[in-house]
Parts: structure tokens; sequence; C-alpha cells
């Protein structure tokens, strides 16, 4: 039996790690005398991400595990790979979360990933596809590699 796969493409996508890294703020909270963390970039980038899951996805929920699979198209070498794989990752799954496709984005719901990258000049912005493999009840390990050709036209 195929497992059942959902495509996401998200265009635009222009976000790095050293971004999120310089905008987290400090603010101290009187009432509860206690500092508050807030990250606009990852607020940008949560938010941007839930428009267009719910574009693409408006109904979607997700009860069996996940394995992920990333396709980073990149348009320039602004940022290392790493640098936008981590920011991704991070506002995508929580972005999932927060849009209630998956109730948690935890060890035992999303159980691995797989990243691909191509360098793409043409592009004006990066461009990711991302590809939610729902595994069935139990499934630890699936093999490390994936056939991005099941997408295409033909």
């Amino acid at each position: 039996m195929q497992n059942k796969i959902h495509l996401v493409v998200v265009s635009g996508f222009n976000s790095g790690l050293n971004e999120l890294l310089q905008n987290q703020n400090k603010q101290y909270n009187h009432r509860t005398r206690k500092m508050h963390v807030y990250n606009n970039e990852k607020s940008k980038n949560d938010k941007f991400i839930k428009k267009i899951i719910m574009a693409q996805h408006p109904n979607l929920k997700i009860k069996n595990p996940l394995y992920m699979h990333y396709k980073f198209y990149v348009c320039d070498m602004k940022h290392d790979y790493s640098n936008i794989e981590s920011a991704f990752i991070k506002s995508f799954e929580d972005a999932l979360q927060a849009v209630k496709c998956i109730s948690n984005d935890g060890a035992k719901d999303i159980v691995g990933k797989t990243v691909d990258y191509e360098l793409d000049r043409t592009l004006k912005h990066h461009v990711v596809l991302v590809a939610m493999e729902e595994l069935p009840r139990g499934t630890i390990k699936v093999p490390d590699i994936f056939d991005w050709n099941i997408f295409k036209q033909e």
C-alpha cells in the first residue's frame, strides 16, 4: 500500500537563521516580573507559511506520523543551506501545528526528514517543496531518499 503524500509549495521564503537570531527581542513584563522573548522575524515567517498551508490544504487533518521531505530551490548564496533549512523547517512545522493540520510537532508525530537542495539563479526568491508522507502507525524509519519525480506532469 502506498503512503499518502501531501505536497506544499512555498514560494518567496527568504529568511535564514541569522535573521531569526538578530531579531530576537526581550521585554520586561512588570505584571509577571519576567522577561518576555519575542521574535518579529519568526512571527512573520510563521504567518507567511500558515497562509500558504491554509490556501493549499484548507481542511487537512493528519492523524498518522509524518516523514517530511524538503526540497529547497535557492536563488542565491546569500544564506548557507543550513541557515535556510533551520529557519524554514522550524516555521513550517510550527505553522502545521498552528493551523491544526497536526496535533503536535514532536518526535512521535514527525519521525524524520530528508532535505535536498538545488541552486537556481533564474529564480527571484527561494522555492521550497514539502512532501508530507503519512506513515502507518508504528513505522519508525523510512528510506532517506525521496523521488521528487512523482509530482512531475507528464
